[in-house]
């Protein structure tokens, strides 16, 4: 029997101890595709609100239940306070703006992934790489995945 190194209260998987099933795989997968677009929303200028509209979005485009964004809250901008402000469909007054600090954290049943970006002049760049940790070309991206141990 597989066992994952994660607290069972959680939904995403730090590493596993043996190879993922195919299921796990594919949803891991299919999140990291949800974040890709998650990235493609963030945009200076864009209204906070807008984004989440599009991560919303994401989510049944790839594959999952279109109310899994519901399960976890899907980030925002982050600085001091965890996220200032959590990204909702009540933050149309915020918008996006370059040299800001992102974490969005798409999640799904038993996988998520979290990053911070900071958002540039021409688009985003991941502060949170590790190059010893196990990832995947997502949209010419390098992004985690789940450590097989």
């Amino acid at each position: 029997m597989r066992q994952t190194a994660w607290d069972d209260r959680e939904p995403h998987p730090l590493g596993s101890f043996g190879s993922q099933s195919a299921g796990e795989r594919r949803d891991e997968n299919r999140i990291l595709d949800v974040e890709s677009d998650i990235f493609a929303a963030t945009v200076a200028g864009r209204r906070l609100s807008d984004v989440f509209g599009d991560i919303i979005d994401a989510y049944p485009r790839h594959g999952f239940a279109t109310d899994s964004w519901t399960e976890h809250h899907q980030g925002g901008p982050t600085g001091y306070v965890g996220r200032d402000p959590r990204a909702s469909r009540m933050t149309a007054k915020d918008c996006l703006t370059v040299n800001q600090a992102v974490a969005w954290n798409p999640s799904a049943p038993y996988t998520k992934i979290e990053d911070t970006v900071l958002l540039t002049e021409v688009g985003i760049e991941v502060l949170t790489v590790d190059e010893r940790w196990p990832t995947l070309d997502v949209d010419g991206r390098l992004r985690p995945v789940t450590l097989e141990l």
